[in-house]
């Protein structure tokens, strides 16, 4: 569903005049929607690794370089997992950032890499992986990875911008946001439509877990 279809729906329940555009708007309370509706798309999002969100990346190694850019992800960005697409060999998350660093400045070791951690993001915002041991050869990996939509990251200069996660829950948090805004909310109504929310959130994970099932339980994220 799109940005404007998502702000509209908002707006019908708060009973207000559906627009034409929210990018090209000049109405304050439609933008205030807007980024209700940007807020709870990323609160979607960010519950669960939605299939639809998933994607990966290929990088070609190069001899005794360490660091490679992803330059097909965006920033922020879930790392799910690395495998050596020429040798058929899957990498392993190193213990932590810190750990795979001091590999990397301690005495070198070359060969396959076994080992992979994400390592913040260039000037451009492009996530940076490291992996260890230094490659030697020239092979492919692929990067498999969890984006967000332009939506959830609040770059929204199109209104035909769409997020793939269930719309009905992002309309239903950005409805909570509105509703907390204008104070007609009791702390009893909090609790109710949290519940409402979390109970729909989590029909829908276990709906969207049916295309993993190899990933067991529904991780929170």
């Amino acid at each position: 569903m799109t940005y404007l279809d998502l702000v509209n729906k908002v707006l019908t329940y708060l009973r207000r005049n559906s627009v034409l555009s929210v990018v090209a708007s000049d109405d304050a309370f439609v933008k205030m929607v807007g980024m209700w509706v940007q807020q709870a798309a990323k609160e979607v999002e960010s519950a669960w690794l939605w299939h639809p969100l998933r994607t990966s990346a290929k990088v070609t190694m190069q001899a005794g370089i360490g660091q490679y850019i992803i330059t097909d992800g965006r920033y922020p960005m879930k790392i799910l997992s690395v495998y050596n697409d020429t040798k058929n060999q899957p990498l392993q998350r190193a213990p932590s950032e810190s750990w795979i660093n001091l590999k990397m400045t301690g005495p070198l070791v070359e060969g396959d890499p076994l080992y992979y951690a994400p390592n913040g993001v260039d000037d451009n915002g492009d996530p940076i992986i490291s992996l260890w041991p230094i490659p030697v050869d020239t092979d492919d990996i692929i990067v498999n990875v969890m984006i967000h939509s332009k939506i959830a990251l609040g770059a929204v200069d199109d209104d035909t911008l769409a997020t793939p996660v269930p719309w009905d829950l992002v309309v239903e948090k950005a409805k909570q946001y509105a509703l907390l805004d204008r104070g007609t909310l009791t702390p009893q109504d909090v609790v109710v439509y949290d519940r409402i929310y979390l109970q729909n959130l989590q029909s829908a994970i276990m709906a969207d877990s049916d295309f993993y099932p190899f990933e067991t339980g529904a991780e929170l994220i």
